[in-house]
């Protein structure tokens, strides 16, 4: 049971370094959270599709839940935002890049950003004629992810940044 903990713990920071740095894997198939929610943004009348708004181009906050994860396998429950899909991803990335750094996020299923193929080259053949959605890295310089991150043995794939 204890290694069993070491494993998970082991390979949710993997997840979060990787994250970090945009290097998660690529081309898994991915279940999506459910869309057509509609916008929250004011005045906006579009709906989300995989987290993002088809009118503003938004992203669709995650629900934060409170006491439900061991984040940190301490033994406590954290509050952690619980991340579905895409769009929610990108918002977890723009709390921490724009200062709100020691927020921790839990994903709840497999998310794919860029549905598509990457060839040997890593060079990005869409699956529509649509310009692939540019990845920022979570963290730099001066706002390092300070919180954690449990990928719960789910994948992120198709992320691009160049």
């Amino acid at each position: 049971m204890k290694t069993n903990k070491k494993l998970k713990a082991l390979l949710s920071s993997l997840l979060a370094i990787c994250l970090i740095l945009g290097m998660l894997p690529m081309g898994a198939i991915s279940a999506f959270a459910a869309d057509g929610s509609a916008c929250t943004a004011d005045g906006c009348a579009g709906a989300y599709q995989n987290g993002f708004c088809s009118e503003c181009d938004g992203y669709e906050a995650p629900k934060l839940v409170e006491g439900v994860y061991d984040v940190n396998d301490d033994g406590t429950k954290d509050n952690a935002y619980e991340i579905s899909n895409a769009g929610q991803l990108y918002w977890f990335a723009s709390q921490v890049n724009g200062g709100n750094n020691q927020i921790n996020g839990v994903l709840t299923c497999d998310i794919t950003v860029n549905p598509g193929v990457f060839d040997s080259d890593g060079n990005y053949t869409p699956v529509s004629a649509e310009t692939p959605r540019q990845w920022t890295p979570i963290g730099n310089s001066s706002k390092y992810f300070k919180g954690n991150f449990d990928g719960r043995s789910f994948a992120v794939s198709g992320l691009y940044f160049n």
